[in-house]
């Protein structure tokens, strides 16, 4: 005798997309089969035709069966996400050829070789680790729309972060899942989301340290990593860590502190050179602003939007009354390139506002 239960009506995504829905419980044979979001459940116990997709489909999700939480299924769940999310391998490289061409240049942690070299093996073997990179490959691709992240790709991220921490708990700490959390760290840095870029950032030097990829010599790469090239992929994904580690202690000192004597001569030097290197980023902002284009912009390092901000900052402080600045002219400039990088990174709308709120309240 059949112990299944069913609902009385079809599950919200079935009835949104007119299938066929069995009405089985908890999740019906289709959704579980392409593992989608199933729910029953209505919001507010009514539906309208203003609700879109994302509401509808943000009520619930499915609860796992505990002996479900297998390494097996975990790896099978990552591949149909990344087959449902993106498609097919020319679809996959299509998504990879636009990394190597705007993010690898300034960041380059992954061998693009050896990447599409392996590209095919995501359809017939079971290596979740390298499923995962596409999909931060998509997640770094994503810009704001009318000054917000698409939800769409909030989700993304969220669902990216769940596989690497599903993926850890099963023992899993690959060359792979370490270039996912970096770029995923990538990703928090360059749209602004603290502390979980803080946070991730500690957790990426720990899982190189773990893994081995902070060696210092040649031979102890190619020991632990076994050939050359991978010993060279390491190394560089190691120095991705370092300086994206360095660069966010720097981000998360908002403001400036800088306070000076005149009478001390370093300190006078000092002085001088701040003034120098904030007249060189005025100037080299109006050019940008003047001469950006979209694939300037899709290219644009996650880094350069700080230095922005923080020159900003203290021609709002220190440089004040520097008779070498027009200060209005010079941060003008500065907040017009800040508003241009946050249509890329969600970093530059957050660095504006706060320049906004400093001018309001001095």
């Amino acid at each position: 005798m059949s112990t299944n239960s069913y609902a009385n009506r079809v599950c919200l995504r079935c009835r949104m997309q007119k299938r066929k829905c069995d009405k089985l419980l908890p999740v019906c044979s289709l959704c579980k089969r392409v593992n989608r979001v199933c729910s029953y459940m209505e919001p507010n116990g009514i539906t309208g035709p203003g609700d879109s997709p994302e509401a509808v489909f943000s009520i619930s999700l499915p609860v796992p069966d505990l002996a479900q939480l297998t390494s097996a299924n975990v790896s099978h769940t990552i591949r149909t996400q990344v087959l449902t999310i993106i498609g097919d391998e020319r679809r996959i490289q299509a998504v990879a050829v636009v990394y190597f061409r705007t993010i690898h240049p300034w960041f380059p942690i992954l061998a693009e070789g050896p990447f599409y070299e392996r590209l095919s093996h995501i359809f017939t073997h079971a290596i979740p680790d390298f499923s995962l990179l596409p999909l931060c490959m998509i997640l770094l691709g994503a810009s704001p729309v009318n000054d917000e992240l698409p939800l769409r790709m909030r989700s993304l991220y969220i669902l990216v972060k769940g596989f690497i921490a599903s993926l850890e708990a099963t023992e899993t700490n690959s060359l792979e899942l370490l270039q996912c959390r970096v770029l995923l760290s990538i990703f928090e840095v360059g749209h602004g989301m603290y502390p979980a870029a803080y946070i991730s950032m500690g957790a990426n030097v720990r899982a190189a340290v773990a893994l081995g990829a902070n060696a210092v010599s040649k031979a102890q790469l190619e020991e632990t990593f076994g050939s050359p090239g991978r010993a060279d992929e390491a190394r560089c994904t190691w120095r991705g860590i370092v300086i994206a580690d360095r660069a966010l202690m720097t981000i998360l000192e908002f403001g400036c502190s800088f306070n000076i004597g005149r009478s001390d001569i370093c300190a006078t030097g000092s002085y001088g050179f701040i003034q120098d290197a904030v007249e060189e980023l005025v100037n080299a902002s109006e050019t940008f602003a003047a001469q950006i284009t979209p694939a300037d912009l899709e290219a644009l390092p996650v880094f350069t939007v700080h230095p922005i901000y923080k020159a900003a900052r203290i021609l709002l402080g220190v440089l004040k009354n520097s008779p070498r600045f027009d200060s209005r002219r010079a941060i003008g400039a500065l907040e017009r390139v800040l508003q241009c990088m946050g249509t890329r990174w969600m970093a530059g709308r957050r660095y504006l506002d706060d320049l906004n709120r400093q001018m309001i309240s001095s």
